[in-house]
């Protein structure tokens, strides 16, 4: 009868030890919901870089379109004549510019010339890649000027030597993967 208390005690204490997580189980736990949370991250890293290329392509076509427009009806109001509009994009910098020029205006175009509108920044980690034209050869630069009221686009390498390029590669920063970045088409 004794010896069936002590054993019946034992029983007691050793079961309710079993109801606890070992060292080793719960280390097995927390790897696989890290490796589990490493394979949900990736994707939507990815997704998000990816993201925000094509939103910076949506802020140049959309800055592209508002200044088209806006050779068309902004208005100086001392003169009460449309301005021209010019783009200032450097392959280097992640924003560029957009100078109101006068609508007779006939000199350099130059940032100095003009009066500035606004800036446009891309989103963060974006940069623009590439600025091509027919030849080769990339570019570091482009104005883009918009005359009043015709909308007529011309494009110029630096301030006074006009030609024609074709399109900007944007890509996410040091991107190695083409599904990083997007080509926007100038017309």
């Amino acid at each position: 009868m004794i010896f069936n208390n002590i054993n019946s005690i034992s029983m007691r204490k050793t079961a309710s030890y079993n109801r606890w997580f070992t060292l080793i189980e719960l280390l097995i736990v927390i790897s696989i919901i890290w490796i589990l949370s490493i394979w949900v991250f990736v994707p939507y890293n990815l997704y998000s870089n990816i993201a925000k290329v094509r939103l910076s392509r949506e802020i140049m076509t959309q800055t592209l379109s508002e200044a088209r427009n806006s050779a068309a009806w902004l208005v100086d109001i001392w003169t009460h004549k449309n301005q021209n509009i010019a783009l200032f994009i450097n392959k280097w910098d992640p924003s560029f510019s957009v100078y109101s020029f006068p609508y007779d205006y006939s000199g350099s175009i130059s940032t100095a010339a003009g009066t500035k509108i606004k800036d446009v920044a891309l989103e963060d980690w974006v940069n623009i890649n590439s600025i091509l034209d027919d030849s080769p050869q990339e570019k570091n630069n482009v104005i883009i000027y918009f005359t009043a009221p015709e909308w007529i686009m011309h494009t110029y390498k630096d301030s006074s030597f006009t030609w024609s390029f074709k399109n900007i590669t944007i890509w996410f920063w040091k991107a190695t993967t083409w599904v990083l970045s997007k080509t926007l088409e100038i017309k």
